[in-house]
This record gives structure tokens, sequence and C-alpha cells, in this order.
């Protein structure tokens, strides 16, 4: 693949800055273990920078009409597609991201922005019933400057996620990207400000470490509310932030631990190709992984065979070659993260099934496709987000113990349920808490259809028309049709 040859500093106002302070950090190729580039941290001086200008342009994207603002953000799409191999080309060398995988992110990156592109007109309020005296309504205004946080897992996709609805819905955008993947973001936000008639400032980038321009930004009072997609332990940290300077708005899209329940009349073929596909791909660096698998016992043998058997095919290594379909973690500290779980799961007599017969390349951060049988719901792996290419198989009884396994987590984002019981299927679709609730399918995602989670996996939602509440204020405007009033002394 090509070197990447970027800009690195810092984005705002529509081109790139020195930074203020001194202090870098380095970009390295999970599969190479090579550093790729070197990145300025933005500390509380480029931070004010970058918010005079997201203001800037905050002002002129909301005196240009919605039909308009719709249309820019199409010429977005158009743009993004012109790029696209570029923006692949980042993101496999940046994230390890196996180069099939990277590709087929650029469709949905596309149609997101395609789907946001009709949402600007879309932004309506309501009237309210009074009576003869005084009108009533709402309308939705944007918040201003928004700061988005975004996780690293999906780097492209998971920018374009909050970009996508909070330039639709009126705002500017400060995008601070994960330190582990802080290139492809850059990127981006040039091609945007490229596109003709696009406010220079309205996407803005700035990379740093969670710790020092994460907390700063969540900080500053100028910032109007916060979107961020990472871990539960994460958003803990900036709600206690914003606790001890200002109030504002937070959407949060958190952890998951996923619950898969194959009932003993399930087509068992498609529920173990839909598993493995869901447990392993992107290297199991998905926040709806299917990591818990909950079988009845009746046909727990048949589907372990089927999963053990799909996983032993995945083609692990280089992420640039299109035959690879596990590349490398992300990272050394996830490496690390992930080989702990395993090494403690084996000190505990866990029965692994599946996992380190392989031969992983010699560089790189490489983990094995991992199947554990038989893990009890007390077991970390069963509790805990491992975040890596690891699946839990455990038996249940009957329906009532399949629910309370199912529910028997912090979090409560994604869910699966396979049979062909359409009776049992609702019970479970109802009985199960969590966001997104799949039955007989599996990793599901449509811009236009919201997503989020329950308890510890966050609050609000993204995409879908539900974007427009999660970006945008509601205010009630009441006009009374006389000036005069009431002596009340």
């Amino acid at each position: 693949m090509k070197a990447i040859t970027l800009d690195t500093r810092h984005f705002y106002g529509g081109e790139h800055h020195d930074s203020f302070g001194n202090k870098t950090f380095q970009s390295i190729n999970p599969a190479t273990q090579e550093v790729i580039a070197t990145i300025p941290e933005a500390n509380e001086q480029d931070i004010s920078a970058a918010i005079d200008a997201a203001k800037i342009a905050f002002k002129e994207w909301n005196q240009i009409d919605v039909i308009t603002r719709g249309h820019l953000i199409n010429l977005i799409a158009d743009a993004i597609e012109e790029h696209s191999e570029e923006l692949v080309n980042i993101d496999v060398q940046d994230a390890g991201r196996p180069i099939l995988d990277a590709t087929e992110d650029i469709e949905a990156v596309v149609r997101m922005y395609r789907y946001f592109g009709g949402l600007p007109d879309k932004i309506e309020g309501v009237t309210i019933p009074f009576g003869n005296e005084k009108l009533v309504f709402t309308k939705r205004e944007p918040y201003g400057v928004i700061a988005a946080i975004t996780a690293w897992n999906y780097p492209l996709f998971n920018n374009t996620a909050k970009i996508a609805p909070i330039i639709a819905t009126g705002n500017a955008c400060i995008l601070k990207p994960a330190e582990e993947t802080p290139l492809v973001a850059l990127r981006l936000a040039e091609i945007i400000a490229n596109v003709p008639g696009i406010p220079r400032g309205l996407v803005s980038v700035l990379n740093g470490s969670g710790e020092t321009t994460g907390n700063a930004l969540v900080a500053n009072s100028n910032i109007n509310k916060i979107t961020f997609t990472g871990s539960t332990q994460t958003a803990k940290l900036i709600l206690n932030n914003i606790s001890n300077n200002n109030v504002k708005n937070c959407t949060f899209e958190l952890g998951g631990k996923a619950p898969v329940v194959v009932f003993d009349d399930a087509n068992i073929d498609g529920a173990a190709k839909a598993i493995a596909f869901c447990a392993f791909f992107n290297q199991g660096q998905t926040c709806t992984a299917a990591t818990r698998i909950i079988v009845e016992k009746g046909v727990h043998d048949i589907l372990l065979e089927k999963l053990k058997e799909i996983a032993s095919r995945i083609v692990i290594g280089d992420p640039t070659n299109e035959k690879t379909t596990l590349g490398p973690l992300v990272s050394k500290a996830q490496y690390d993260k992930v080989n702990g779980y395993l090494k403690r799961a084996i000190e505990r007599s866990e029965k692994m099934v599946l996992g380190n017969e392989r031969t992983l390349p010699t560089i790189g951060y490489y983990v094995c496709p991992t199947i554990f049988d038989n893990i009890s719901p007390s077991s970390e792996l069963f509790t805990d987000e491992v975040f890596g290419p690891v699946l839990t198989v455990t038996t249940f009884e009957d329906e009532k113990d399949a629910i309370r396994l199912a529910n028997n987590s912090e979090y409560g984002l994604a869910a699966s349920v396979w049979t062909k019981d359409i009776d049992r299927m609702h019970r479970l679709a109802s009985s199960i808490k969590c966001g997104i609730m799949q039955c007989n399918t599996i990793f599901c995602e449509f811009p236009g259809a919201p997503a989020g989670g329950y308890k510890n996996s966050g609050y609000g939602r993204e995409f879908g028309k539900e974007a427009i509440t999660e970006y945008t204020q509601i205010k009630t405007v009441w006009v009374s049709y006389s000036d005069n009033y009431l002596d009340w002394v």
C-alpha cells in the first residue's frame, strides 16, 4: 500500500495549524509495529482557537437554507467516493483493518451522508392547542459547537456517525478521534472543507489523549454538547468532569456484551454463520459483537462444532492482503488486555475449545479466534467486554433461564435470538433489556434505524430521525394575539 503522507497538524478554520504546545504522540501500524506518523497533542489554546473558528462556521452554516445544506452534505458523500481508495489506505495502516472490511465501510459511510443529507428540511416543531388568546408552538434549534469524541474500532465510520448528524442538524463539529487511530479524521476534515459551499470551519479535528485534549474539550464552557463513543469507564470520567465544571447535554454510545440466544428449533447452520461473523469480524473489536452465546442444551454440541469449523477457516494475516479476514488488534495495549483475559481464563481452568493452535505472524498484535465452552455467568469472560476475538458458550434449561442469562450483564446494547417460534421471538424481544434487538439476524446497521443502549451501554440514540432529538434543543414559543395585560394588583 502507499505510504501515508498527511499533514498531521490540528485542523480548524478549513486549514492546518501548528500546535500552541509541544507535546506529540505516535501513530503505530498494528500489523507492522512501525511508526507511521507523529501527531501534535492539542491543548487548551488549540481548543480555544478551534472553537472560535467553529463559531464563525456555525453562523455561516445557519444562514444557508436547509435544502441547500442537504445538497452540500450529499456533495460530501460524492467527495468521499472520489477519495475512497485514499481513505481505505489510511484505515488499513492506522487501525489494522483488513482491506476488504475497510473498503466495505466506504459504502456505509457514503450512505450515512446521503441519509443525513435528506434530514435538514425534516426538522420540525409542533403547534400546541391552547385557546383563542395565544399561539403556542415549538421549534428545534441547533446547540452550536458540539465536541465529538470517537472510538478507534471503526475510525472512518465512527467519525462519520458523529459528523453527519451534527452538521445535518445545523451544528458545527469539533472532532477528537481516539489517539490510537488519529489519521483518517484529518483527511476526512480536509475533504469536507474542500467541498464548495461548506463553511471552512464547520468540521475541525484536534488530536490528543483523553486525559489532556478530551478533558479540556469537555470542560470548556464554549462547547455546547458532548457526544462520545467508547467505554463506559471513560463516559463516567466525562460525567465527573462535567459535574465539576459546567452542565451540558451528552449522548453516549458505550460498551456492550451482546447475548445470542439459540433455541433448539433454530436454523443452526444460519445461526453459526451469523455468530462467527459477528464475533470475529474486525478482530472482535465491535461493541455489538456476539460474545455471549446462550444455547439450548439439545443443540449445544452441533452449534459448537459448526462455530469451531467456521472459525478454523478464518484467514489471519496482513490486512493489506484481500484474502485476510482477521487482522491485528489495534494496539499493544489492546493486545495485552485481551491476552490478559485469555491467560487468566486458562489459569482458572476454563474450557478453551479453540485458540492458540494457529501460527500467527511474528510481528503485529495478532490474537487467534478463541472459543470457550461451558462458561459460568460469574466468569469475567461472561461479564466483561473483552473487545477481542473471544467467544463464550453457555447452555440454558428453558426460556426463563435463557432470559435470565441474557439479562445478567451491566450492559444492554445489542442482543440476538434465534428461533422459528414467532411467539417466543416476540417474548424475548420484549424481555431482553437492550437497545438493539435482532431476531434470526445479527450485526444490523442502517442510518435510518436508531441505535443505542440500555443500562451501562449509554443513553441517547444515534442514527435515524432520533438524531434530530439528540442534536437539537427544543424551544417553546408563546405568542399573544393581544398586547394587553391584566392588572395583578
